[in-house]
């Protein structure tokens, strides 16, 4: 079985820092590096005082200093820009790293930020829908001279948009969820599907309860859904890669993995630590342990990509050379 592909989701930081650790990222042998989009956060793990890049403008910068790993968003919010002015930045983004983007995009979920900078937040299936005639135009725009749309919420007309990307015939699409209407799309159009657990729904808001009930049945549940809507459109699902976001606690034996997992859930007011072990959402263990998962994971859900979040950037190392290294 060929191994699977594995990215760091880049942490909020000063650019020193985070240009620091694409860098070791690369040299460690990561595949991408990726970066979230948000203006501010709220959580357990962040706080609206960390310093957010805007994730196109960082990942360009970050082209310049890596030569290899591709570059994602972890995704891109639809109702932050227009769908062309989407296209157009992933474009430059292709160019400027010599074809190494892989465009992720999603509908957007955090209530507060939309009502802190005046951006109307729609229904799910609004956001959904919206998000649909996105693709349909960055894909135009991509491939096609003039591209023309007429769409519910967008609109172009005699829209030229030169140069196209580097990748033939096109880059890759990433699209993040897991709701059914977002899988019905991602079965459609995605190349690449990040199936995140459900964090809040209706509320816009992060309720890491939610998170914790998806448990692999409910993955496994999602995933053929996936499936099905993909073979529904004509496509081969094998097609569409499944990748998985991961928070990564990796200790040198069962039992500092185990204390590390439950000062991480502590932090994130996390009372089940045994179910969080459980979580799609979360690998922990010793390197045996994480390489054993790892392949379970790739087998029983078709996994073939994961995003990882570590603590620090020496976990992120040792993780290279002692999991992924050996798998």
């Amino acid at each position: 079985m060929r191994r699977p592909r594995f990215g760091i989701q880049l942490p909020w930081r000063p650019f020193a820092e985070v240009r620091d650790l694409a860098e070791r990222a690369e040299a460690a042998g990561y595949d991408s590096i990726a970066t979230a989009d948000h203006f501010f956060m709220r959580s357990p793990m962040e706080s609206p005082d960390d310093p957010v890049l805007e994730c196109f403008t960082l990942l360009g910068a970050l082209a310049m200093v890596t030569r290899r790993v591709k570059l994602a968003q972890l995704v891109a919010c639809n109702s932050f820009r227009h769908p062309a002015l989407t296209a157009k930045a992933a474009t430059t983004l292709d160019h400027v790293s010599g074809g190494r983007l892989e465009l992720g995009l999603g509908a957007g979920w955090f209530r507060e930020e939309y009502e802190a900078l005046g951006i109307e937040y729609p229904a799910p299936r609004v956001r959904i829908a919206q998000l649909r005639e996105a693709i349909h135009i960055i894909k135009q725009l991509w491939t096609e001279r003039i591209a023309e749309f007429e769409g519910d919420h967008y609109r172009i007309r005699g829209a030229y948009a030169e140069p196209k990307p580097l990748q033939t015939p096109r880059p890759p699409i990433m699209l993040g969820g897991s709701g059914p209407a977002l899988l019905k799309l991602a079965g459609e159009e995605a190349d690449i599907l990040n199936m995140i657990p459900p964090t809040g729904g209706r509320l816009g808001r992060l309720v890491l309860e939610d998170a914790m009930q998806f448990d692999v049945g409910e993955y496994r549940r999602r995933s053929a859904l996936l499936r099905d809507h993909a073979r529904a459109a004509g496509r081969n699902p094998d097609d569409i890669a499944l990748s998985q976001f991961v928070f990564v606690t990796l200790g040198a034996d069962r039992a500092s993995a185990d204390a590390m997992l439950a000062a991480m859930a502590q932090m994130m007011g996390i009372d089940d630590v045994a179910r969080a072990r459980e979580s799609p959402s979360v690998l922990a263990g010793d390197a045996a342990a994480c390489r054993a998962e790892l392949a379970r994971r790739q087998e029983d859900l078709g996994v073939s990509y994961f995003f990882c979040r570590f603590t620090d950037a020496g976990t992120m190392e040792r993780f290279a050379a002692e999991v992924i290294a050996k798998l």
